[in-house]
């Protein structure tokens, strides 16, 4: 059978066997996983029968020379705690060049990585990169056109507009003129008073007695010149009919001109009846001839007929022309008034079209003009000039993923606001480092650290921890999703000239600096039960003492308690020598454990090795799960604990 398919033994110092669980068993039949873990469970119980008879009967042999063993002295010194890490060389301070193209273009040409610009290139427009943007070329002339076309529409729209409120302004000043017009001719011909009542809201033709307006005028054009003067002084300058002024303005005139017409006229025709009544008389009497009494006879006739004609004019004026003539008056000025509101309500909608047709205009001359100033600076992107001193960095050299598959080059597409090149501040690299989870509690913000750079060998420069991210990455997740680390940065203090970003660097950061501590080889610290302890040399057999431990290196571990300075410690745990009996447990009791564990689940219980060896802190439990991940010996196989310690079982 092959051994891939057995369980994994190890032996450690203390003469006991642990079982390691092989996760290549995962998958199998559930009856294939219960009789493989029978199968251990025998061979588990076989070690521990053997273990226990070893530590029965193991002293009955000869006795060992525990002089030859490998000591050392505890002894206090200076303990410098530090925690290193390879990385790369990154620029926290630069300046990279994107695409500013739309879409994906193809780099025609591209300036050599490590060019250095100086000050004069950048005032010369030195070229760094140019993008193919032939499509967009053939598309700029239509797109003038288009441009040009959108400008005059503007244009003639503006002028449009202009002009529609210079005509507006016209129209209504003319509608105003004629309403003002229609008012004064109502005015002229019935009065000022007789008008406001008129056009009052509670007022019209219905509201104003023009007949009796019309009879009063005629009342008092009848009065002779003492009466008129008698009944101004008397009353007021213009009688009122009905509680209304009389009429004013021209049909007062016409009134007075047609009732002294009347008037005139019957003096005539008295006059006339007069003269023919005495020249009957005269006749009569052989005075004067037929003839004049004739002529008299036609002058009496005359007078009769023009004073009718007058009274027939005036009745006429009064029944019908004045009322015609007022209505006339009045319409006209209404209609005048509407016309003046049609003249307002027509200028506000022309004005309204005018500026809507100015703004649409002017939105397609602004987005025509926006479409030709984003494709003429979409072809000025197309070629990318220096901007500022410096060395020219690919962005590819900086991502080693981007590095292999797709680095900067010609030919190569790239699209909008895709990094091309990157001009870092050579006066703000740093090492940038991935920091396991382990210690990430060590490292903080301010602490020293040495850096060194594979490009320069030999050669160490001083820096300072400027950032610790607080949220673990995922740069290794792709190799193993389990690996936690957090990115760090470590500035360099005063950068030397040949570094550029990209470069292989390793920090050592130092995180404690103990003067005066005491301090153990870290071979001689071994796991029991949970806890630290030392093999201590005495003047008998080795003594197991419980230690407690704080900071360690790769090769020193302070101790805080449980030794003094002088002692003498081994530096592997004597072989044969048995644990005090009150830290022992019973082997059957673990026999017993183990087999109960196996029966009631048919699998192996959540650990592979007994109780006494299992009794493991946190720290110790998540440092072995992290070194298994990382191919390290589980604890009591040679490996080391949680905190790099050596994990040894007595």
């Amino acid at each position: 059978m092959s051994t891939d398919n057995q369980p994994t033994e190890a032996r450690s110092p203390g003469s006991r066997r642990q079982v390691i669980n092989d996760p290549r068993k995962e998958g199998r039949d559930e009856h294939g996983v219960a009789a493989a873990w029978r199968v251990a469970a025998i061979a588990l119980a076989c070690v521990l029968l053997a273990g226990g008879a070893y530590a029965a009967f193991g002293n009955s042999g000869p006795k060992e020379d525990y002089s030859a063993l490998s000591t050392a002295k505890v002894r206090r010194d200076r303990l410098q705690v530090k925690v290193t890490e390879g990385g790369t060389l990154i620029a926290r301070k630069s300046l990279e060049i994107k695409s500013k193209v739309d879409g994906r273009r193809t780099i025609l040409e591209v300036i050599p990585e490590g060019t250095i610009i100086t000050q004069q290139d950048v005032d010369q427009g030195m070229v760094l990169v140019r993008l193919d943007v032939s499509e967009l070329e053939e598309r700029l002339g239509s797109r003038e056109i288009s441009y040009y076309s959108a400008e005059a529409a503007n244009t003639k729209a503006q002028e449009d507009y202009d002009i529609q409120v210079k005509q507006n302004e016209s129209n209504t000043a003319l509608a105003e003129l004629n309403v003002k017009f229609a008012r004064m001719e109502l005015d002229r011909y019935v009065g000022a008073p007789v008008a406001e009542r008129l056009l009052a809201p509670e007022g019209g033709l219905e509201t104003v007695d023009l007949s009796a307006l019309a009879e009063a005028e005629v009342r008092r054009s009848l009065l002779s010149d003492q009466e008129q003067t008698a009944q101004e002084a008397a009353g007021p300058a213009e009688p009122e009919v009905d509680g209304v002024l009389a009429l004013g303005g021209e049909a007062r005139q016409d009134i007075r001109r047609l009732s002294a017409d009347v008037q005139l006229k019957g003096e005539e025709y008295s006059r006339a009846q007069f003269e023919l009544q005495s020249s009957q008389t005269l006749f009569s009497k052989t005075y004067i001839s037929a003839n004049q009494l004739k002529s008299d006879e036609l002058n009496e006739q005359r007078a009769r007929v023009e004073q009718t004609a007058a009274e027939e004019a005036l009745r006429l004026f009064l029944r019908y022309t004045l009322q015609k003539e007022v209505e006339k008056r009045l319409s006209d000025y209404l209609e005048a008034q509407r016309d003046l509101d049609r003249t307002l309500a027509r200028a506000t909608s022309q004005l309204a079209q005018a500026r809507a047709e100015r703004e649409s205009r002017r939105a397609s001359f602004n987005l025509e003009k926006q479409r030709l100033d984003d494709l003429r600076e979409t072809l000025a992107n197309a070629i990318i000039r220096a901007p500022r001193p410096g060395r020219v960095v690919y962005a590819s050299t900086t991502n080693a993923w981007q590095r292999m598959r797709d680095p900067v080059r010609e030919g190569k597409d790239v699209r909008q606001n895709e990094t091309i090149l990157i001009i870092p501040d050579l006066s703000t690299l740093a090492a940038q480092v991935n920091i396991h989870e382990t210690d990430i509690e060590k490292v903080k913000e301010g602490q020293a650290a040495i850096v060194t750079v594979e490009a320069m060998p030999g050669r160490f420069f001083a820096g300072t921890v400027v950032s610790v991210s607080p949220v673990a990455s995922a740069a290794h997740a792709w190799l193993n999703p389990d690996i936690k680390v957090y990115q760090t940065e470590v500035a360099i203090d005063a950068v030397p000239n040949g570094l550029t970003p990209g470069m292989s660097a390793t920090a050592e950061i130092m995180v404690a600096d103990l003067p005066d501590v005491l301090l153990v080889p870290i071979e001689a610290v071994s796991t029991y039960k949970g806890g630290h302890v030392c093999w201590v040399r005495t003047a008998g057999r080795p003594a197991m003492r419980r230690v407690e431990c704080g900071h360690f290196t790769r090769t020193s571990v302070q101790i805080l308690s449980g030794l003094q300075d002088g002692e003498e410690v081994y530096l592997e745990p004597p072989f044969g020598v048995t644990p005090p009996q009150d830290q022992e447990e019973p082997i059957e009791s673990e026999l017993t454990d183990v087999t109960a564990a196996i029966d009631e689940a048919g699998s192996p219980a959540e650990t592979d090795t007994p109780q006494d060896e299992q009794a493991e802190s946190p720290q110790d439990s998540a440092g072995r799960a992290d070194r298994r991940r990382q191919g390290e010996r589980p604890p009591g196989v040679g490996g080391r604990q949680g905190n790099g310690m050596p994990a040894r079982t007595p």
